[in-house]
């Protein structure tokens, strides 16, 4: 009989060592993902160039397909390495465009060449044909060199106009 009362005894401080680990594993594990964040996020903006918010209207084409009409679309965000797009269809990571935007304020038109890095439905937006519209993240691989000096002097009006407050940016 005391040897059913000592195991007993043990089973139930065993259950008690139990839950008590394993609140103490989720109390670790919230401290830890806090602790994570904190170590690789400050709150400050770790994003190496600015990204302007522009509104421009951009036509473009794959480089690769010769036979293709260029297509229109909305610049969403613009910063001296790449910029994100709305278009109207899908297309795949590794994609080569050929891109020919006029800035409101130049008169020139800019040529860029940028590679898609990643591309997701902008599932808050439709366009007028209620066509799914995608939102694309291109790196900018070359500005073609009649178009440098334009898109430079574009990028620091940009700038010129976020340090007086006119124009909204993130950092990217």
């Amino acid at each position: 009989m005391i040897i059913l009362i000592e195991l007993l005894s043990i089973s139930i401080l065993v259950l008690i060592l139990w839950a008590l680990y394993h609140d103490e594993r989720i109390v670790r594990k919230k401290i830890r993902n806090r602790a994570t964040l904190e170590k690789y996020w400050d709150g400050r903006e770790r994003r190496r160039h600015v990204r302007f918010t522009v509104d421009v209207e951009i036509s473009y084409k794959e480089i690769l397909k010769s036979q293709q009409q260029a297509s229109g679309a909305r610049s969403v965000d613009l910063s001296d390495t790449g910029m994100r797009l709305l278009v109207d269809r899908k297309m795949p990571p590794g994609t080569i465009l050929s891109l020919n935007m006029t800035p409101g304020r130049t008169q020139k038109p800019i040529e860029i060449e940028g590679l898609v890095v990643w591309c997701t439905e902008a599932k808050d937006k439709e366009d007028l044909n209620d066509k799914r519209l995608f939102h694309i993240g291109l790196k900018i691989v070359s500005v073609r060199e009649t178009s440098g000096s334009t898109f430079d002097d574009y990028l620091q009006t940009l700038e010129s106009d976020l340090r007086t407050g006119s124009l909204p940016s993130t950092a990217s």
